[in-house]
């Protein structure tokens, strides 16, 4: 009798929440999670850009999930944190209400992400993750930053921050 011995491929993601929604990004893009500390507005940048900070001597731009979602807006609380991803060798951070976790979720626990009329923009949706009876927002993290001059952090990219 022989044994399937394939496995089926697994990926890492880090869960937050966002008005109480539990969504996620792949593990492999996140450099590290911080506390807000001092952020600098920037003039004539998006809406939801919620400025800039010094991290370790880099000046990264400061994305507000919650804003570039079109989530209702809510004050820090001590669980608010800052996402540091690379997304297409840039740094940004993604302010969230919270982070909860690191899940495994196997493709088979991925389905297509749903249609515009489900509320959430489709373009920064990458897939739901089904687990057991949680439903995960899988981010697509390079279209929530793709229109970077928009965004009003055109060359900040990691290879210009670095003497």
């Amino acid at each position: 009798m022989t044994e399937d011995k394939s496995v089926e491929q697994e990926q890492q993601w880090i869960v937050f929440l966002l008005d109480q929604e539990e969504f996620a990004v792949p593990i492999t893009q996140v450099q590290e999670i911080v506390k807000p500390e001092t952020i600098t507005k920037l003039p004539h940048a998006a809406h939801y850009i919620a400025g800039v900070a010094n991290l370790r001597g880099e000046v990264i731009p400061i994305i507000c999930l919650r804003k570039r979602l079109g989530l209702p807006l809510r004050e820090w609380t001590p669980d608010t944190r800052i996402m540091v991803v690379d997304v297409n060798r840039t740094w940004v951070g993604l302010m969230v209400d919270a982070v909860v976790e690191v899940q495994r979720i196997a493709s088979s626990q991925m389905e297509p992400p749903p249609t515009r009329s489900a509320g959430l923009a489709a373009d920064f949706v990458k897939a739901v993750g089904q687990i057991e009876e949680r439903l995960l927002i899988l981010l697509d993290t390079a279209a929530v930053v793709r229109d970077k001059d928009s965004l009003g952090f055109h060359g900040l990219e990691k290879s210009s921050l670095t003497p």
